[in-house]
């Protein structure tokens, strides 16, 4: 990922949660970059 942030943890019931932090600027449309 380019610069994103992945982030797991464990859920209080039991299992994993995953968290993804992606930068504003792979929200923007292609075209624009």
């Amino acid at each position: 990922m380019h610069g994103g942030n992945v982030e797991l943890r464990n859920r209080s019931g039991g299992g994993l949660e995953a968290r993804v932090r992606l930068p504003l600027g792979l929200m923007l449309p292609r075209d624009a970059i």
